[in-house]
């Protein structure tokens, strides 16, 4: 992914995750601050495992999910696995994840498809092909001239 598309990603998830954020701590009570930070009270991880699955109802992928609530994606995979659906209904009643995660259904996720994922890498790779041409033409001109015989670069 190029960086300026990195960037348009990033405030993507940002502006969902923020919106997941503020449905969770309005659901549990819980403040965001709460929520983002490092506090281990049983309320405050609780909402944080429900910010994480609503969050990948969306299909982002773990480092997306904690991106928002500066975590690591190992740390968000953990509270996933390890919170039990149970323990969040008895400390906060009922909840409907995919109600959650509906605080943000106009905002698109990821490329869902393959055909989608292969046009973005393709974009991407064309992106920065056309960067190295610009910023490093003698390298450039370098690596196309010592391409095996035959050999092309990707063309769409």
């Amino acid at each position: 992914m190029t960086p300026e598309g990195r960037k348009l990603y990033d405030e993507q998830v940002l502006t969902v995750g923020l919106a997941i954020l503020t449905r969770v701590a309005e659901f549990t009570g819980v403040p965001v601050k709460d929520i983002i930070g490092h506090n281990r009270r049983t309320r405050s991880v609780l909402a944080r495992a429900l910010y994480s699955l609503a969050m990948r109802c969306h299909d982002y992928s773990w480092p997306d999910v904690g991106l928002p609530i500066n975590r690591y994606h190992t740390t968000v995979m953990r509270e996933c696995k390890h919170t039990r659906p149970e323990a969040i209904t008895r400390t906060f009643g009922k909840y409907d994840i995919k109600a959650l995660a509906a605080a943000s259904d106009s905002a698109p996720g990821p490329p869902e498809t393959a055909h989608e994922r292969r046009q973005a890498a393709l974009a991407d790779f064309k992106a920065w092909e056309k960067f190295c041409k610009d910023e490093y033409p003698h390298s450039w001109q370098h690596a196309v001239a010592t391409l095996p015989r035959g050999a092309t670069w990707v063309q769409a």
